[in-house]
């Protein structure tokens, strides 16, 4: 995978965190998590688990574990049908953090 947009991504988030503006970027990371979700559910073969995984990915790697961010990702993946637990170690990281229990 091409490094270059992602660490883009983690440079626009830094900028957005100095200017107190994550909250734009929180509103963009729900819309594309439940735009993307309804889609995946629609298609057969596609993995909501997969696309989950994609996400965290995203939110550890370049959104610094973002607790916002996070929060915002679990609760469109809940609304999306997908069961969540925390682990222990993200209770320990004082996160919600989601991780499924369930696979699409």
């Amino acid at each position: 995978m091409d490094e270059r947009p992602w660490e883009a991504l983690r440079m626009m988030y830094d900028l957005f965190c100095q200017a107190d503006l994550v909250c734009h970027i929180n509103n963009a990371l729900s819309s594309y998590i439940c735009q993307t979700g309804e889609k995946i559910l629609k298609e057969e073969g596609s993995s909501l688990t997969e696309f989950k995984a994609h996400v965290d990915k995203i939110c550890f790697t370049y959104f610094s574990e973002d607790p916002l961010l996070e929060k915002t990702a679990q609760k469109c993946f809940e609304g999306l049908g997908m069961s969540v637990v925390p682990t222990e170690e993200m209770l320990e990281l004082g996160s919600s953090g989601p991780f499924p229990t369930s696979h699409w």
